[in-house]
């Protein structure tokens, strides 16, 4: 028999002045500088500067999105935005000796492997268990050990 997990959900109500404010912010030549009334301090800077850039061309999503990471940033030291399944199977994630150049990726890197935020012991457990999946199973992805 199958193991569920549930997931509480919670419902996130936003303001249309804070969209407003997010809107208007996105447009300036250095976007959210400083201003860290939607866009969470917890962000790392290079992780932030993809955000802004991706942000400019579909405004609506990523201020739905950061704004979510905003309301429960108080929960966490970082944050990342990212779609995080790749993080724990994609092989430039898994390879300490070959890490990835770019800064928003290195940056992330770091905190994967600092021994701080994801000890190596859970952090091979979470890979595979992820590994295991049925979604990594269907698209015959397998683990790299």
């Amino acid at each position: 028999m199958q193991k569920r997990i549930i997931i509480p959900q919670k419902v996130i109500i936003f303001k249309e002045n804070e969209r407003d404010a997010w809107l208007k912010e996105i447009r300036k030549e250095n976007s959210f500088k400083n201003d860290y009334r939607i866009m969470s301090s917890i962000i790392p800077f290079y992780n932030r500067k993809v955000i802004i850039e991706k942000a400019k061309e579909r405004q609506d999503r990523y201020f739905r999105e950061c704004y979510a990471i905003k309301k429960f940033s108080s929960n966490f030291k970082k944050g990342y935005y990212t779609h995080s399944i790749q993080l724990l199977y994609a092989k430039k994630w898994r390879k300490i000796k070959n890490p990835p150049k770019e800064s928003f990726q290195r940056e992330l890197f770091d905190d994967l492997h600092n021994k701080i935020y994801f000890p190596p012991e859970k952090l091979r457990v979470a890979q595979d268990r992820i590994l295991k999946s049925e979604h990594l199973i269907q698209k015959n992805i397998k683990s790299i050990s």
